[in-house]
């Protein structure tokens, strides 16, 4: 995220949290902030992990909705929270399948 707005994420963490599950169709509990790093530019650099619901992976069509959402510049969330760069997006043990 690049956010002039924010020099402690921390305050706006449960926010970013809820909007982006929210924006994502997720639970916020499929969430993780795994990291978040103050960075120059001003920008907020954070490592997230996605989480199936009540299953041990999603599916690859979840998967795929999941990566165009994040990569496809359909991130709309509060101003604080924005805009973004996708950086990268880590297939784990879905990459067999790509």
């Amino acid at each position: 995220m690049k956010s002039p707005a924010i020099s402690d994420f921390l305050p706006y963490k449960e926010a970013f949290e809820n909007d982006l599950t929210s924006l994502l169709e997720l639970r916020v509990y499929q969430l993780y902030i795994e990291r978040y790093i103050r960075e120059p530019g001003p920008r907020v650099n954070t490592h997230l992990k996605l989480f199936p619901n009540n299953t041990n992976l999603f599916n690859m069509a979840e998967v795929l909705r999941l990566r165009e959402v994040l990569a496809g510049w359909q991130i709309t969330l509060q101003d604080e929270f924005g805009p973004y760069e996708l950086l990268n997006f880590t297939l784990g043990p879905y990459a067999d399948g790509m």
